[in-house]
């Protein structure tokens, strides 16, 4: 309710005062106004309107926007897709933060315009010395842009390795489904594989381990014992029972 937009709001506001921590969200994220006010508000909103359209401007141009001056202008219906997502960036961006996230960066993208995208974020990144945070559901951006995965199911970690051990051996029974899901340009199947059932709704979390109604390696506990990440070495974790019991 409202509480909790409440809360949300005085969070983003203090993340964007602490310097620390940018969101890129979607491109629905953009509110409708002229671009150049919200990039400018991000930045300093006591800076002097001719500066702060300045540094807008700069923004837009790390961004690589065509024509800056004139974009800086324009309100967001009439961008494209993808020059509303790179807006977004450079809002993100302008306050210089220590780590950005960026929460599906590539919906409702094309092929194309998604690889332009992710290149312009990885690039940005390394030359700010930005650590990126990439929330997403594709596993062929996991693989290419990631060094480090935190597998979540139903709202919870289940597993965390850097990236190539993940893919590799995955752990928990969840991580392994999932990429026996996933086409892989080097793995021919005639049959597509899937995850058996859906997930839990919030307010309909199963007992014990929230992946156990669809897991095909449940023992007996799974469904009444809730279990804990369990250090795996070799800097990976895993929140599965049958770790546990191997301990």
């Amino acid at each position: 309710g409202k509480d909790e937009q409440k809360l949300m709001d005085d969070l983003l506001e203090t993340m964007y005062h602490a310097n620390g921590i940018c969101l890129a969200a979607i491109q629905i994220g953009i509110p409708k106004r002229i671009i150049v006010m919200d990039i400018a508000k991000k930045e300093d909103e006591r800076k002097r309107e001719e500066e702060a359209r300045e540094k807008a401007v700069d923004a837009l141009r790390l961004v690589q926007i065509p024509n800056p001056e004139t974009v800086a202008n324009y309100y967001p219906h009439q961008l494209s897709g993808g020059m509303r997502q790179r807006v977004l960036i450079a809002i993100a961006i302008s306050c210089r933060p220590q780590i950005l996230i960026a929460d599906e960066p590539t919906t409702a993208l094309d092929v194309t315009i998604q690889a332009q995208i992710m290149h312009l974020l990885h690039n940005l990144c390394k030359e700010l010395d930005t650590a990126l945070l990439l929330i997403t559901h594709d596993l062929g951006l996991v693989a290419e842009y990631c060094d480090r995965v935190y597998v979540m199911y139903a709202g919870q970690i289940v597993e965390e390795a850097e990236i190539f051990k993940l893919f590799k051996s995955p752990k928990h029974p969840y991580t392994e489904a999932l990429l026996s899901c996933a086409l892989m340009s080097d793995r021919r199947t005639k049959n597509f594989k899937t995850i058996k059932g859906r997930p839990p709704g919030r307010d309909k979390l199963p007992p014990g381990c929230r992946f156990h109604p669809r897991c095909t390696k449940t023992i007996s506990s799974c469904s009444s014992t809730i279990p804990s990440m369990v250090n795996l070495g070799n800097e990976s974790q895993a929140r599965c029972l049958l770790y546990e019991e191997k301990k």
